[in-house]
């Protein structure tokens, strides 16, 4: 069996084998990895660092997260074992296992590890909240939801925890319990980004300029966000504030330059004004800046139909299809021109 499976398995099964905590840490001679990959030079150096202290299982776990990062999964298992060997109670050290494992598609090993941390460090939130991902990932809401509860009692002005339970309300559709939970993480952090964002959404979704205040405050914390400066554009268009979306959009462009729904959607604003070069001119900007974008080929054929230029329209709608076959309007679009082109 090759060493990476040997060393996942080890991490899977240390739940059963090792990391004990009545066991002291016992001077041990370093982990070796036959592993072929390159090292770092930070690697080599903590290797000397080990080789000169052997005990030290803080160094182990430096070496595991820098083997991570370079892809040698093998050596960072290895090494995060021995850390755990050294001293079970540091939470970072399983968090790092889990995220190996997590690497390695064990999700339920993953679980384990959290969950054995949990029993050294208890109260220990972070572990806890690493867990709760882990469960909302699997769409398990009642574990979830209980391990919130649990972090809460252990600090209950912890804004990831109000935040993550913000999630799964809205996923359940409790909006109105979701926005009670978001407003509890931007009351205990007031650059809680994540919750000012889904305050964005969950009051644009109601038609409420609120949203655009939420999303400023996203902006606030990240002038660079396009998520938040598009969600004020997006708002505007919605609410039929064609010029507020068009500078919101204008806005998006200065962030990125280089996203297309931008330029998509200044061109629609156009199209639906009966301003069809304008809109031409946009849908042209979104396909330069992708090439696949077959909403973008759509809506540049339905100008050129507009134009009574049929056969660029018919080109644009076969474009749309090539990206997307069942481009609903494009296919529409194709039959329209056919028989304006008498085929």
């Amino acid at each position: 069996m090759p060493r990476l499976i040997l060393t996942y398995f080890a991490l899977a099964t240390l739940l059963l084998t090792s990391c004990r905590t009545e066991d002291k840490p016992k001077p041990t001679t370093p982990v070796v990895d036959t592993s072929t990959a390159a090292e770092s030079d930070a690697v080599q150096t903590l290797s000397k660092k080990i080789a000169a202290d052997s005990s030290n299982a803080e160094l182990y776990y430096m070496r595991s997260t820098l083997q991570v990062q370079d892809g040698n999964l093998g050596a960072a298992s290895a090494d995060i074992l021995k850390a755990m060997e050294l001293d079970s109670l540091q939470p970072s050290y399983y968090i790092t296992a889990k995220d190996i494992l997590i690497t390695a598609n064990d999700g339920q090993g993953a679980i384990n590890m959290l969950q054995r941390g949990l029993k050294f460090q208890p109260r220990d939130r972070e572990l806890r909240m690493e867990l709760v991902k882990m469960y909302l990932f699997k769409k398990d809401y009642t574990r979830a939801l209980k391990n919130i509860d649990e972090v809460i009692k252990i600090d209950g002005s912890y804004p990831d925890a109000y935040f993550y339970r913000g999630l799964i309300l809205k996923e359940q559709n409790d909006k109105l319990g979701a926005i009670r939970n978001f407003l509890a993480a931007v009351e205990f952090d007031s650059d809680h980004y994540n919750s000012y964002m889904q305050l964005g959404l969950l009051f644009a979704d109601q038609g409420d300029k609120l949203a655009i205040d939420y999303y400023s405050n996203a902006l606030r914390i990240e002038p660079k966000s396009v998520e938040a400066a598009y969600g004020k554009a997006f708002f505007w268009q919605v609410q039929g504030q064609e010029q507020k979306a068009i500078e919101g959009y204008r806005a998006v462009m200065k962030i990125d330059p280089q996203y297309e729904h931008s330029y998509y959607n200044i061109g629609y604003i156009y199209f639906a004004q009966d301003s069809i070069d304008l809109a031409q001119k946009h849908f042209q900007m979104a396909i330069g800046v992708s090439p696949a974008f077959a909403n973008a080929y759509h809506m540049r054929g339905m100008c050129f139909e507009k134009k009574g230029e049929n056969e660029k329209a018919m080109k644009d709608f076969k474009q749309a299809l090539v990206f997307k076959e069942e481009h609903a309007l494009a296919l529409e679009g194709v039959k329209r021109v056919k028989k304006l082109l008498g085929k």
